[in-house]
């Protein structure tokens, strides 16, 4: 009785060359061991790889929303409200801590529906997690400061907490949401790092061209010039598929 046109927004990604570039001589050849150009290659792979990382991280800080604040340590209950925001497309903002109401229309749009959810997080935040499910803070209490951990009261062991001991701490969900590791992520002057959690379509990289890897040698024979790039873009879809997870990442003082 009443029909409707459905409707998508076009979103232009605009692919770039990424390039990598060495001169060496045939002499340079004759000093190292192994296959030289089989090095360099691997070592532009991974550069290349590294650059790419950076830039979709970099994307997290334009997401519709943070969850926690400066000097908030990574706890159980703050990625888990991030992941119910993400999902049912409510507050765009989830305080550090603090419960608020379960109040609020639906954000404007469509929900990530069907789409597994993503957290990435620091090496420091994951010892922050570890260090609550290993009993030393009870589950849903901010980590407060490292120093303070071992007065805390330990709790026993839960299924989820011997699960967690037994992937060492590199495999998990939190809340149906897939957790990573990465690394890559910047730590800033104050101690701070940007996380993410985020829907699969949030972000996108479109490969126009893989990698790619090319010798020629020089016109007087005495070297090669060596090439590797890749042609891709990267982008955000829909900045309301994902939340800046804004937290903590002092070093643990064990």
């Amino acid at each position: 009785d009443n029909p409707q046109q459905i409707t998508d927004t076009n979103v232009a990604f605009t692919p770039t060359e990424v390039v990598t570039q060495v001169l060496w001589t045939e002499r340079a050849v004759q000093v190292i061991k192994g296959n030289f150009a089989r090095l360099l290659a691997k070592s532009f792979a991974e550069s290349i790889e590294y650059f790419r990382d950076t830039e979709i991280l970099a994307l997290f800080d334009s997401f519709a929303g943070i969850a926690g604040a400066a000097g908030t340590a990574l706890h159980h209950g703050l990625v888990a409200a991030a992941v119910s925001a993400v999902r049912e497309g409510r507050a765009a903002t989830v305080t550090s801590g603090t419960p608020v109401g379960r109040t609020g229309a639906r954000a404007t749009g469509d929900l990530p529906l069907g789409q597994p959810i993503s957290v990435v997080i620091h090496e420091r935040n994951r010892y922050d997690l570890s260090v609550q499910y290993g009993g030393l803070v009870a589950a849903g209490t901010a980590m407060g400061v490292a120093t303070a951990q071992s007065a805390t009261t330990v709790i026993g062991q839960t299924k989820f907490n011997q699960q967690w001991l037994e992937d060492h701490f590199a495999n998990f969900t939190i809340q149906g949401a897939k957790c990573y590791v990465d690394n890559n992520l910047t730590i800033d002057s104050a101690e701070d790092v940007k996380g993410g959690v985020f829907a699969e379509q949030a972000l996108q990289l479109v490969a126009f061209m893989g990698l790619q890897d090319y010798i020629t040698r020089t016109t007087d024979g005495r070297a090669h010039l060596q090439t590797n790039w890749v042609d891709y873009a990267v982008g955000e879809y829909d900045a309301a598929w994902g939340r800046e997870l804004y937290v903590d990442a002092t070093a643990p003082a064990g």
